[in-house]
């Protein structure tokens, strides 16, 4: 099974022990569905064709008089291993909430504390992206650079403030225990999914392909189908969570069989329409033919940097 199956079928499971309010094994699911989305955002991160394609074209440039984020292929290298290092930190973290699970209320700065660590080291995986949009991004101008500017943007965009709402979050668990009113904590949570799939829209309908279709149900519009169809699913998904968080105590567990019912089913849809290895090793194979055509883009004589981002 696949890293991304690992974490699909660990939320699957996550929520049955949660529907069954069998804590235990819901820190376990959760953890195992940590470590497996870790290693997935490692493999993943900063590895599609564009962007790769962006990071090769650019040059080398001196940042601040230093040795640091001059290379443009370090850029990729150092945002992996911090990103791979805030899951680890998210582990720890979510067992020392579980080691502290007995005696919450006493240990709540604690707790909070390990999980602010956490968003500040997702804060600081921000830089190395950041710098090269700065750097190496914008001392040369090519079509391939311009398409790194955008995807990367948005990127930086959203892992931004995710890393500002979880880093306040994290500093107002207490509200979540300290009486019955914890309206903050629900609000900035609330305000975080719906901006977390503000971003997924625009990231999906970037995706769309630019040519023109021929058919809606041609071989060439399936990618676009699975993602429409993923999409969905995710919001699905997120439509159970924000209605979880409207009703009751957050820390109590429990919830609606029909609830249980449709994040299983959203799962499962979301585990069929990911991509193949077949379409990987394709897109890993299109990162040179995608190079030829853009070496023989053709600007008609004008300056390219009217396309700058």
């Amino acid at each position: 099974m696949s890293i991304l199956g690992i974490f699909i079928l660990s939320c699957m499971t996550n929520a049955i022990f949660w529907y069954m309010a069998a804590i235990d094994l819901w820190y376990l699911t959760l953890l195992l569905a940590l470590l497996s989305l870790t290693k997935h955002d490692y493999d993943t991160y900063m590895n599609t064709v564009e962007i790769q394609q962006g990071l090769k074209e650019m040059r080398q440039t001196k940042c601040c008089n230093t040795t640091y984020l001059q290379n443009p292929k370090s850029i990729k290298t150092i945002s992996r291993y911090m990103r791979g290092l805030t899951g680890i930190l998210a582990c720890i973290a979510l067992i020392s909430t579980f080691f502290s699970k007995d005696d919450i209320t006493n240990n709540i700065g604690f707790v909070s504390i390990c999980w602010m660590v956490v968003s500040l080291f997702w804060l600081l995986s921000i830089i190395p992206p950041f710098v090269s949009l700065l750097q190496c991004a914008a001392s040369k101008t090519t079509p391939a650079i311009i398409k790194y500017r955008t995807i990367m943007s948005v990127n930086i965009l959203h892992d931004g403030f995710l890393g500002v709402f979880w880093f306040y979050l994290s500093s107002i668990l207490y509200d979540l225990f300290d009486d019955a009113d914890d309206t903050e904590w629900r609000t900035i949570f609330l305000s975080m999914l719906w901006w977390h799939l503000l971003i997924l829209c625009i990231l999906a309908i970037h995706r769309l392909p630019k040519k023109k279709m021929k058919s809606c149900c041609s071989v060439d519009t399936i990618s676009c189908w699975q993602q429409f169809v993923s999409l969905l699913a995710i919001f699905c998904i997120y439509i159970v969570i924000i209605s979880r968080m409207r009703i009751g105590q957050l820390i109590d567990m429990k919830m609606s069989l029909f609830s249980l019912f449709v994040f299983e089913i959203s799962f499962i849809v979301l585990y069929f329409c990911r991509p193949s290895k077949k379409d990987q090793r394709l897109s890993t194979k299109d990162i040179g033919k995608r190079a030829e055509f853009l070496q023989t883009w053709p600007n008609q004589g004008k300056n390219i940097s009217v396309l700058s981002f």
